[in-house]
């Protein structure tokens, strides 16, 4: 929330110079804004024709009454419920329904506050961290991520052990070996199958009793459809 306020920087990151830790955010702005949603406290200041999807405004015609595009949340709540009466225009119902379906607080003094969508106390953790790298970060691999953690496992307990036992320098490159190791396992071991075995069917020809004619016929097709050849022996 601290990062994420209503300031023009948010929008010029790579335009203007920044701490490393404004630069780090700035490279997971796309995310906090797909993941981040307002909560509006008590008295709120938030404008009212904005939503998550755009804004009300969008959706009116033609010009608005004097000052209406300035109406703050608080501006339309009162202790009855939402007073529609300022607005001269009308919502969609849908759109309706959801206004009245957010909570405004009316006796505690919250304030305006950002959220994370998917976290029901509105606060973004290491489980919701995990959800998004899980999803952005090694969908495009095709590789489990099942596979990662193990691989990633195994490597830190290899630097962990030449760290201690053999004196070796910590290296920054882990997360590039555990990739690589990941996609060599994948690629190359993991969705090797081995061929089928062959096997050798004895035929044995028997002639035919006396008085009798024998036909004997075979054949192959390449696929189905596909080229095919047969034979007879008389």
């Amino acid at each position: 929330q601290k990062y994420l306020r209503r300031r023009s920087s948010t929008r010029n990151f790579s335009r203007r110079a920044c701490s490393k830790v404004w630069s780090a955010l700035s490279k997971g702005h796309e995310v906090f804004t797909e993941g981040s949603k307002w909560v509006a406290g008590r008295n709120s200041n938030l404008f009212f024709l904005w939503l998550d999807k755009g804004t009300l405004r969008s959706l009116v015609h033609g010009p608005l009454q004097r000052e209406e595009e300035y109406l703050r949340i608080k501006d339309m709540v009162s202790t009855a419920g939402w007073d529609w009466s300022k607005c001269s225009f009308p919502i969609p119902r849908h759109i309706l329904m959801d206004i009245k379906a957010a909570p405004i607080p009316r006796l505690a003094n919250i304030e305006d506050r950002m959220a994370w969508i998917s976290s029901p106390n509105g606060d973004f953790d290491s489980k919701d961290a995990l959800n998004v790298c899980s999803a952005a970060c090694y969908g495009s691999l095709g590789i489990d991520w099942s596979i990662i953690f193990s691989i990633g496992l195994w490597c830190l307990w290899i630097r962990r052990n030449r760290v201690v036992f053999q004196k070796a320098r910590p290296s920054l490159n882990l997360k590039v070996e555990v990739l690589a190791k990941a996609t060599e396992y994948v690629f190359v071991g993991a969705n090797v199958h081995s061929a089928p075995t062959k096997s050798t069917i004895q035929v044995k020809w028997l002639q035919p009793p006396v008085n009798w004619f024998k036909l004997n016929s075979d054949g192959s097709s390449l696929g189905n459809p596909g080229r095919a050849g047969g034979g007879v022996a008389l």
